[in-house]
């Protein structure tokens, strides 16, 4: 792990010795600008951290990623991000992913480009839609899209969760399908707008039924 504990603007060839450097740490690192090339020679580079770099809210050149195709964890949270990165496509063998604390109103895009990825945490953004992509992602166990804008989602989506945070969302309804969910181990309770009739099977209305009915209260 590297953290030069820098401020300001990078320069662009700060990392051009360390090619073999496969953990990088620039987080709360008070990192106004980051140069499109400053990533480049990282080419091993299989974790990287530049989390809590809020005042570098909109600087993150599209192309910033496009050498990291080694890469498997990414943390981006607090970046003021208001859309995902577009070197971000190239991020094939992501598997962790955190976007928390930005501004994002859809992230459907990193599905599609990275096949692999088993844990996105993307609490306290404004997603509207969280499965706007052609297939579900059967790699994916661990969703935490908790204190966003959701109103509703598809349980399908959530098959082969095993944690799952779903709480502080304006849902208008939970829909029936959420005993799909057979793998799941923990779950953290949504906050429902309004009821939804049917939303519970008439033989079992308590929040001890079956594993989905945790997902609503009952009125």
């Amino acid at each position: 792990r590297d953290n030069p504990q820098a401020s300001g603007t990078l320069p662009g060839d700060i990392f051009s010795a360390q090619t073999q450097l496969k953990e990088l740490s620039l987080s709360n690192s008070a990192i106004t600008v980051f140069p499109s090339n400053v990533f480049n020679k990282l080419t091993n580079l299989q974790k990287l951290f530049i989390y809590e770099n809020p005042q570098a809210s909109g600087t993150l050149p599209g192309d910033i990623f496009s050498a990291q195709t080694q890469l498997g964890t990414l943390n981006l949270r607090e970046m003021g991000l208001q859309q995902l990165i577009p070197s971000m496509s190239s991020l094939a063998q992501l598997r962790t992913l955190t976007l928390n604390y930005n501004q994002l109103t859809t992230i459907g895009a990193i599905f599609d480009s990275s096949p692999q990825l088993s844990a996105i945490r993307a609490s306290n953004n404004q997603l509207q839609v969280f499965a706007p992509y052609s297939s579900r992602p059967t790699a994916l166990t661990i969703i935490d899209i908790s204190n966003n804008q959701l109103k509703f989602v598809d349980p399908a989506t959530f098959v082969d969760v095993f944690i799952l945070s779903l709480y502080n969302n304006p849902w208008v309804c939970c829909g029936t399908g959420f005993d799909v969910m057979k793998s799941l181990n923990e779950i953290e309770p949504m906050t429902c707008g309004e009821p939804f009739p049917g939303a519970f099977p008439a033989s079992d209305p308590s929040p001890g039924g079956p594993a989905w009915s945790f997902l609503c209260p009952v009125w």
